[in-house]
Formats: C-alpha cells, sequence, structure tokens
C-alpha cells in the first residue's frame, strides 16, 4: 500500500504497475533512484529522487514542457512472506523543483 502522495494511496501490485505507467506516460524521461537504504529489525528505509519533463497529460494536466525532480521516502515492513509499507511513501514538497525546457 502506499499512503498518499501524487498517485494517492495505492493497494497491490497491479495499483502501483498503474500509478507507474502514469508517471512515464506523463513523464516519456521518466526516472528514479534509491540514493539511501537502511534497514533495521524489520523494517526498511529507501529514500530516492524521481525526476522527468512534463511533456504528457498527468492527473488531469496538460504536459507543461517542464523538467521536475523531487524527493521522497519510503519504509517498509518485512515479514516472511513479503515486504509491505508500515509508513507508505511519502514526497518531500519542500524539495520540489521545476524549471522550463
Amino acid at each position: 500500500m502506499n499512503h498518499g502522495g501524487p498517485a494517492g494511496e495505492i493497494h497491490g501490485p497491479a495499483a502501483f504497475k498503474e500509478a507507474y505507467v502514469g508517471f512515464a506516460t506523463a513523464f516519456s524521461d521518466f526516472n528514479t533512484t534509491i540514493d539511501l537504504m537502511v534497514a533495521e529489525g524489520d523494517h526498511v528505509v529507501a529514500y530516492g529522487v524521481a525526476s522527468g519533463t512534463h511533456d504528457g497529460p498527468f492527473m488531469g494536466l496538460p504536459p507543461t514542457g517542464s523538467k521536475l525532480r523531487w524527493t521522497g521516502i519510503a519504509i517498509y515492513r518485512l515479514d516472511a512472506r513479503a515486504a509491505s509499507p508500515s509508513v507508505g511513501r511519502r514526497s518531500t514538497g519542500s524539495a520540489c523543483s521545476a524549471s522550463s525546457a
């Protein structure tokens, strides 16, 4: 499950794939990186950056041609069966930036 962020709440692999396709369609050069990953006990925290050029419709907004970059964090709880977000993904709005093409 993804709690919040631009894609809203996401439940399950199919919904995650649908959200990812939405980003990849709206940002043709969409790219993500994991810059830091920390594990302790049954929790894993991942911090990363996403970026792309807004050249397709996104969440009802027409393409702007702007290059966007944002950071986010995901906190997962591991169990014997699978990893599941215990807090979810959060986008850090203060780190968002945009520039004209």
